[in-house]
């Protein structure tokens, strides 16, 4: 029995052993072994995380509370008015759905971005 759980053992060392062959000639994981992930990283790891809870966390309230705030954005919008009332619900889902960053482009001296193409004539 002793030598088929040693079998058995080898069988599934070897097949980690291809399967992180494959990872590093993909570049997924770097040649660096044994490197214990740094507080920087555990840190961003750990904001993730509370970021993703506190996402799920507002979609369950939102969920839940359909029919609630149906009725508020009605009432709202009955008292202050249909912009106000889109305004609450735009801010709502502000938290649920983050706002795409913006990026801008320019040039040299906050000029407009230059594009140039050449083509080289055929060698002959």
């Amino acid at each position: 029995m002793d030598l088929v759980v040693q079998t058995s053992w080898d069988r599934i060392k070897a097949q980690r052993a291809a399967l992180k062959k494959k990872q590093r000639e993909l570049g997924k994981i770097s040649y660096a072994k044994n490197l214990a992930p740094t507080r920087a990283v555990k840190r961003v790891r750990k904001q993730k995380v509370a970021i993703k809870h506190g996402r799920e966390a507002i979609a369950m309230f939102v969920e839940s509370n359909v029919q609630r705030m149906q009725q508020w954005l009605d009432d709202i919008a009955a008292n202050e008015g249909p912009l106000v009332a889109f305004k609450c619900m735009t801010e709502v889902i502000e938290y649920h759905i983050p706002k795409l960053a913006r990026t801008e482009h320019t040039g040299a001296d906050e000029g407009p971005v230059e594009i140039m193409f050449s083509w080289r004539p055929p060698e002959n």
